[in-house]
């Protein structure tokens, strides 16, 4: 994988799009692409199908990224 802009790594790995729509409605063809740049209505539908995550369930999702490693796998 190629590593993307570091700008928008940093919108991904902050829980600020789940939280605030407009701010999401605002980044959603950044981070997403594809469709997210040429459909506005998808950028009004998307956060609706968000309304249930919690910051806890999000802070859950991370966690085992900052844990994890193959180290003991690799030879």
């Amino acid at each position: 994988m190629v590593p993307g802009r570091l700008s928008v790594i940093w919108k991904l790995a902050t829980p600020r799009r789940y939280i605030d729509r407009a701010y999401m409605r605002s980044i959603a063809a950044e981070i997403y692409g594809g469709a997210f740049r040429h459909d506005p209505d998808l950028t009004t539908r998307h956060p609706q199908a968000l309304s249930d995550s919690t910051h806890v369930g999000y802070w859950f999702q991370l966690l085992p990224m900052a844990g994890w490693t193959s180290l003991p796998w690799i030879r």
